[in-house]
């Protein structure tokens, strides 16, 4: 007998802290207490998944206070705590980050800012784990930042990095550097070595064409990029054009991404790529590649109460190539009759249907409908519905449901989830 799993997700929602507006109303105390179980009941164990975040805010004179906390299956997952204050022009803000479960020190940030004559001065000195939470090894870095705005009206920034550089997947946005390009040039993890620099200029536009530069240099690499982000909009067509323009010492690239408004009540949108790569030697070569068209999307078309949108993916992408909001796959997992073991079964989506009720009226609903169009022997196969409802009760109680049905047949596929949730403000 195939297993359809049923899971029941249970979302309870305290906005703690009196109340939600607790700085306006001069409160010193404030938070928000999310809980989300899910429980499958045909599991083992029962209990599917836990999350749990608690965030505090305390406010005592020109000092701020907060502490957000992070529970899940395990146990206590993660504690931050952080002060921050302004005192005139100048600005102090400390954030430290712990792993309960070592237990130890992940990261220990201070900022500090001071704005003179239009002209921001800013210190970043950041104190990091660089090994894991069983072997810690700890490592320091610093930044140093000017920034401000030119007659012209045009935003400069320049960041200085120092044994240490950014990096977007880090919890606390930096990673520690220890190398020169190479293995034998090696620095120690708190040398505040000069590592890189990283000069931004925005608000600049020739004619109709607004844009902003990104330029790195590093000191194991030199010149590493320049990359030129802009937006050309058409005065008697209703297209615009977004795109990025890229050099580095040894390729320039491009990417395109046009969008169309038709300006009758909703947004016909088209995704594009148009990639080139032009090498300057024999090495690198030059290839220029054809535009290719991702797909479409038709959204804010009103109707009534409601409003409809539309995501179609063409043959190669999903509807979250489109939208990373939506999804862009689903995977089932059940039980093979046979063999008595589990399966998993990856179910892509490259068409969606949405359907929302307007924010202005007390209940609210999202409704999701997908489809698998890709070699498809149907007009509409559909793989997967979603609905997700929201009821305010008054200002201080909402309550809603939510729901995941697929129609596929056995031995995956049928009542997938479902969700209740509890929001209260006070």
């Amino acid at each position: 007998m195939s297993r359809k799993v049923l899971a029941i997700t249970l979302v309870l929602v305290l906005a703690a802290g009196f109340g939600a507006f607790a700085v306006e109303e001069e409160r010193p105390l404030y938070g928000e207490w999310e809980n989300t179980l899910t429980l499958d009941p045909m599991g083992d164990p029962i209990v599917d998944g836990f999350d749990s975040v608690l965030d505090v805010t305390y406010v005592s004179g020109e000092i701020t206070y907060t502490s957000v906390s992070e529970f899940d299956l395990s146990g206590y997952a993660d504690q931050t705590f952080g002060v921050s204050t302004s005192m005139g022009l100048l600005t102090l803000d400390s954030t430290a980050n712990f792993d309960p479960s070592a237990p130890g020190l992940d990261y220990w940030k201070n900022s500090a800012s001071l704005t003179l004559g239009g002209v921001n001065i800013g210190t970043l000195f950041l104190l990091q784990n660089a090994g894991t939470s069983q072997d810690p090894s700890f490592g320091a870095g610093m930044m140093l930042s000017l920034s401000g705005e030119t007659p012209g009206g045009v935003s400069v920034a320049v960041d200085n990095y120092f044994g240490m550089d950014a990096n977007a997947d880090m919890d606390s946005g930096y990673e520690i550097i220890t190398a020169h390009g190479d293995d034998e040039d090696a620095y120690g993890p708190s040398s505040l070595q000069y590592v890189s620099t990283v000069l931004t200029l925005e608000n600049m536009s020739l004619g109709c064409c607004d844009f902003w530069s990104e330029t790195k240099f590093s000191e194991a690499e030199g010149f590493e990029y320049t990359n030129f982000n802009f937006t050309i909009e058409s005065d008697t067509m209703p297209l615009s054009l977004d795109a990025v323009l890229e050099f580095t010492p040894q390729t320039k690239s491009i990417h395109l991404t046009p969008s169309l408004d038709i300006g009758w009540g909703c947004n016909l949108e088209v995704y594009t790529d148009l990639d080139a790569s032009l090498g300057n030697n024999s090495i690198q070569g030059s290839t220029i590649d054809a535009l290719e068209i991702k797909g479409f999307s038709l959204t804010g078309v009103q109707l009534g109460h409601v409003t409809f949108s539309s995501y179609t993916a063409l043959y190669g992408y999903t509807v979250a190539d489109l939208n990373d909001s939506l999804r862009g796959s689903y995977t089932y997992i059940y039980k093979a009759p046979e063999l008595n073991e589990l399966h998993e079964y990856v179910e892509e989506l490259d068409e969606l249907i949405r359907i929302k009720k307007l924010d202005k009226f007390p209940l609210s609903f999202t409704a999701d409908i997908y489809f698998d169009m890709t070699e498809s022997n149907g007009l509409f196969d559909l793989a997967l519905f979603e609905l997700d409802t929201a009821f305010e009760l008054s200002d201080q109680f909402a309550m809603g449901t939510g729901l995941l049905l697929s129609p596929k047949n056995e031995p995956y596929g049928g009542l997938e989830e479902i969700s209740l949730s509890f929001d209260y403000k006070f």
